[in-house]
């Protein structure tokens, strides 16, 4: 008891009940047709914990051992990532990835700092490693032939989130740097070696913090961890399109980009998941990549050969991809407009870890005048996108450039272009929430609206259990309720959940009647990853939910 002016406050010490949390898979990668144990790194209050994965070619079990799990990956089960979350009877974990390689995966072998303990590997190779603490520096030998090209690739920022900014140095055996690499895609390093002569090479692994903190040297930790790729063999680098129609996958049009590819290779697709989009690989090769889909029909077109011959869509809408290989390079598409059509025109590039740093303009190809222009779709956000509503019927030629001439095969690009809709991009900022029996919870909703988005929305949820209600919450056009919404959800005594359920909005009019148009929330697992299916938690409640 504290007394305080004015009267007293009693403290009392509650017991509140301690939560799943699982930061990361060790090693965070298995390979396809075996089975393994992997440590689950994070907290586990009862174990074993029930295990919740999106793939079916995946199958997960808690070993008698706290935070041991034993996986078995089917023998036709696609390169890519399963996605995994634990939960107890009060609480839940956010969704973790595990990779899934197409050859053996082995795990780095310490000390390996100096080339002389540097961990050998064969080609093709998947190694998963650790920065263990500050300046740490993990070291691989490999072997490669006369004419062979060697391409080294690690992810760890981007899909593990290890908070890293990782660089690759691949060097002789007294050490001469050949090459470096790092940030080729987002900040995880890629870089390819032309052997000359047969050689031992050495690859060496450090990073710096994903955020600059004035620290001088390299960093580590155990959230540092990364998954290594090495081959001279075939290695997919990236697909065009980067993202997909329905007609784009049933007719099969693709440009591959790689290292020792067979360019008539052939593209094969995944079936979505819950959580992933589309995943497309090349048998035999190592590489994957997700390919989030568009709604409706798409047509695919793609850069010409002849950089100054504008390739020509007759109809929208369409995507149109390529690179930007040679400097000052400006791709170029025409297309048919009508007047007062509204367009929405929109790059992707870097949102998918790519240089490309994108400049885009309209133009009348009669008369060469620039209609619109645009380099940066909004503030933080550095691909492109211009909203042109048509003054008069014609031809209009899209051009596609970067701002500082960058160029190369990591200046890849898709176009979506079609008639605009006026729209609303809804998020939450996480993938799962939790009340206990006989309270409440309020989920914080953005609202980002186009300008001439006036629409009143009402949002909801859909998917909740017998014994959890919602109450609804209008987004009126202006005012605070225009960006930013809090939905309430109440659970009532006796009910215990763990399960999905999805953030809904639509469209209606002044006197509540829906008008038509329908959204969900996600929230933004990994760039182009959009989770829909949420996690809800209704726990009994604890100790500290009992006090008067």
């Amino acid at each position: 008891m504290v007394q305080i002016a004015g009267g007293l406050v009693l403290l009392f010490a509650h017991e509140v009940s301690a939560q799943v949390q699982l930061d990361r898979c060790f090693p965070p990668a298995i390979a396809v047709g075996t089975t393994s144990t992997v440590k689950a790194e994070g907290k586990f209050p009862n174990w074993p914990p029930s295990i919740h994965c999106d793939r079916a070619d995946v199958q997960l079990v808690a070993t008698p051992t706290a935070g041991e799990l034993s996986i078995n990956v089917d023998g036709s089960a696609h390169p890519g990532v399963a996605w995994i979350r634990l939960s107890d009877a009060s609480s839940a974990s956010r969704l973790v990835p595990l990779m899934i390689e197409p050859v053996p995966v082995s795990i780095e072998q310490e000390p390996n700092e100096k080339l002389g303990e540097a961990t050998p590997l064969t080609s093709p190779a998947v190694v998963c490693g650790r920065l263990q603490k500050s300046g740490d520096v993990d070291s691989y030998m490999i072997s490669v032939e006369a004419g062979q090209t060697l391409v080294v690739s690690l992810t760890a920022n981007r899909i593990l989130k290890s908070p890293m900014d990782a660089v690759l140095q691949l060097t002789d055996r007294e050490g001469n740097v050949l090459d470096q690499a790092d940030d080729s895609r987002g900040l995880d390093p890629q870089l390819a070696f032309a052997a000359s002569d047969k050689r031992t090479l050495f690859v060496r692994v450090f990073a710096f913090p994903e955020t600059p903190d004035g620290t001088i040297g390299y960093a580590g930790g155990e959230p540092f961890v990364y998954l290594l790729r090495a081959t001279t063999g075939p290695n997919l680098d990236h697909i065009l399109p980067l993202m997909s129609g329905a007609e784009a996958t049933e007719k099969g049009e693709h440009v591959i980009e790689g290292w020792n590819l067979d360019p008539k290779a052939e593209v094969l697709h995944s079936s979505p998941t819950d959580i992933s989009p589309t995943t497309t690989w090349i048998s035999g090769a190592l590489g994957w990549q997700w390919m989030p889909g568009l709604e409706g029909q798409m047509s695919m077109i793609f850069e010409s050969d002849q950089a100054d011959q504008p390739i020509m869509a007759t109809q929208l809408p369409f995507i149109f991809s390529g690179h930007l290989r040679q400097p000052g390079e400006i791709d170029r598409v025409r297309f048919p407009l009508v007047t007062d059509g509204h367009y929405r025109i929109v790059v992707e590039s870097k949102r998918f870890g790519f240089k490309l740093d994108s400049v885009i303009r309209l133009i009348n190809p009669n008369d060469g005048q620039e209609l619109a222009r645009n380099d940066d779709r909004k503030q933080d956000e550095y691909d492109a996108a211009i909203d042109y509503q048509a003054k008069s019927d014609g031809e209009v030629e899209l051009q596609i450039m970067d701002l500082v001439e960058g160029h190369g095969p990591q200046h890849a690009y898709s176009v979506v272009v079609q008639q605009r809709v006026l729209d609303v991009q809804l998020s939450v900022a996480e993938d799962h929430f939790q009340l206990s029996e006989g309270s409440t919870v309020e989920i914080p909703i953005s609202v980002a609206r186009d300008p001439q988005f006036e629409h009143r929305l009402e949002f909801a949820a859909a998917g909740l259990p017998d014994g959890v209600t919602v109450e609804s919450v209008i987004s009126e056009p202006k005012g605070d309720s225009a960006k930013a919404v809090r939905l309430k959800l109440s659970a009532s005594q006796g009910i215990h959940y763990q399960g999905t359920f999805q953030l809904t909005a639509r469209t209606i009019d002044a006197e509540g009647k829906p008008t038509g148009q329908s959204f969900a929330v996600p929230f933004t697992l990994r760039p182009g990853v959009n989770l829909i299916n949420l996690w809800l938690t209704v726990a009994p409640p604890t100790h500290a939910d009992n006090q008067p």
